[in-house]
């Protein structure tokens, strides 16, 4: 679908119920981005996870930019924190959406015709990005989500078309401004 193209912000579902996290654990986890998070409304704007989002702090140019030094530059802390909108709440679970999108990728590799469940953005998002973005701690409160028509479980996905129609009024809500990273 047209929605899925390659500057579409990610959505996770955060999940602010009990967690299997030991109390060293929890002592590592951002106590201040767990609780804004548990009290945020619909609306509101919380910070979870890094992402590098401009090539400052990186340190590197943007011509001379690889994933191994991304990755290297992550562990080292120099990524900003992810700023995501609530866009809904449900029981225990908050649906968060990145408030800029954070990296340029295809939605598939190859120029054909694929669902999500075989699309390489979805590959990307739940592995590459998901892995980079978020600590071990972090990623016990996100909440697998799995598409009703199909049977894909995902971790990090993007709105569908529905989604988007139905957290936004119109096509200018659903545009998104991007971080300098991903424009690279």
């Amino acid at each position: 679908t047209a929605f899925f193209d390659n500057m579409t912000p990610a959505a996770v579902y955060f999940d602010i119920g009990q967690t299997t996290l030991s109390d060293k654990e929890l002592q590592h986890l951002d106590f201040l981005a767990r609780n804004l998070i548990a009290t945020a409304e619909i609306g509101d704007e919380v910070k979870f996870g890094r992402f590098l989002q401009d090539f400052v702090s990186l340190g590197l140019d943007s011509e001379d930019f690889t994933y191994d030094e991304m990755h290297s530059k992550l562990f080292n802390n120099r990524a900003d924190e992810i700023e995501w909108y609530v866009l809904d709440r449900k029981d225990e679970k908050v649906l968060l959406l990145s408030k800029y999108v954070l990296d340029t990728k295809p939605y598939h590799k190859e120029c054909t015709e694929v669902t999500w469940e075989q699309s390489s953005m979805r590959e990307w998002l739940n592995s590459t990005f998901y892995n980079f973005a978020f600590s071990e701690e972090e990623k016990k409160y996100i909440k697998s989500s799995k598409l009703s028509d199909v049977s894909t479980t995902d971790n990090v996905f993007l709105l569908s078309k529905e989604e988007a129609e139905k957290y936004f009024a119109n096509d200018d809500e659903r545009k998104c401004k991007a971080t300098e990273y991903a424009v690279k």
